[in-house]
């Protein structure tokens, strides 16, 4: 598929978007899974390569029902979703429900700066999660454990 693109034309296409409407997650979600074709979750973990799909949106116009729905079946078969927020009307609250699924996370961008933060410099850090359901335990007799930073729906407190 990719030896068939053109850059060309892809800068072309790319020039002619003129912003409007809203975002249509479910679309190009649907649209995602198209282009990978068929896999059953059966077959999701033989896959090597890391699969993820970039979203960069406001997050207005979802249908967050719907939103879940289809990134808790895109995990499963191995799909992973990023959202990137894009102004001060960014949906946080709906990025931050959506982002409970595995392999899920969003970031929010209001300077150029950042967007090449997000997406350029910190790329590989940003997208291709290193481990999933790490567990890290902390025991000590002269410190305590302040805080802990990092997804607030996944920890696990034992005493």
């Amino acid at each position: 598929f990719a030896s068939n693109l053109v850059v060309k034309n892809i800068n072309s296409s790319i020039d002619e978007i003129e912003a409007g409407g809203g975002t249509t997650m479910a679309a190009g979600m649907d649209a995602a899974m198209q282009i990978l074709g068929d896999i059953d979750a059966s077959e999701a973990g033989r896959y090597r390569r890391h699969r993820r799909l970039l979203f960069l949106t406001d997050m207005c116009d979802v249908n967050p029902i719907l939103l879940n729905r289809m990134i808790a079946e895109q995990a499963r078969l191995g799909l992973f979703v990023s959202f990137v927020g894009i102004g001060g009307g960014f949906n946080s609250q709906l990025a931050e429900e959506a982002t409970k699924h595995p392999g899920a996370n969003y970031f929010c961008i209001t300077r150029p700066s950042e967007m090449h933060k997000v997406v350029v410099s910190d790329f590989a850090w940003n997208f291709f999660p290193a481990a999933f359901d790490a567990e890290l335990g902390f025991e000590s007799d002269t410190f305590d454990l302040v805080a802990a930073y990092g997804t607030p729906y996944d920890t696990k407190e034992e005493l």
